[in-house]
């Protein structure tokens, strides 16, 4: 009868606790050399693969049935690992800003030419001759992050098809 009333706590079911997934050591060093043959090649510093990296290692561990926490957590060490491994640095703020490497820190960038098409530039314009120039500039450099992009993520994921890395 007692059972019965509102205020008893109801009965907790006891759940196992996960143990997060591992890989074994051949796997792991064998990912991290792969990671760290394509960091190697990225311009112009080595981070600038490293979120596609990470993306494409994620994407591929959670395809072979991980939890994306644990793809993710893994994902994270080994490029990590591989940025160790090539001696990466990351710079400071300021190191990463454009005019700390012109003319050096502090030093704004004085240009008298369009950046695309090496005109000189009109009065009142600070690096593109005109809208097009800066409109086509910017979409040749995204169509060519673009496609490093998809050729790594395609590295990672699809490795029997680009021999190179291995």
């Amino acid at each position: 009868m007692l059972s019965r009333l509102s205020w008893t706590p109801p009965h907790e079911i006891k759940r196992p606790v996960a143990r997060p997934r591992r890989i074994n050591v051949d796997r792991r060093r064998h990912l991290v050399d792969t990671v760290a043959a394509i960091l190697k090649t990225g311009d112009p510093t080595p981070f600038a693969f490293e979120a596609t990296c990470r993306h494409a290692l994620r994407s591929k561990l959670c395809l072979e049935g991980w939890k994306w926490h644990d793809a993710d957590a893994l994902s994270v060490e080994i490029v990590r690992t591989a940025l160790n491994r090539i001696g990466a640095r990351r710079p400071t703020w300021a190191e990463g800003q454009p005019e700390y490497v012109q003319n050096g820190a502090g030093a704004l960038i004085e240009r008298s030419r369009c950046v695309r098409c090496h005109k000189p530039l009109p009065e009142g314009h600070f690096k593109f001759c005109s809208s097009l120039c800066g409109q086509s500039h910017r979409e040749i450099i995204g169509r060519r992050h673009t496609m490093a992009e998809d050729r790594l993520v395609d590295t990672i994921v699809n490795p029997r098809r680009y021999s190179q890395w291995f």
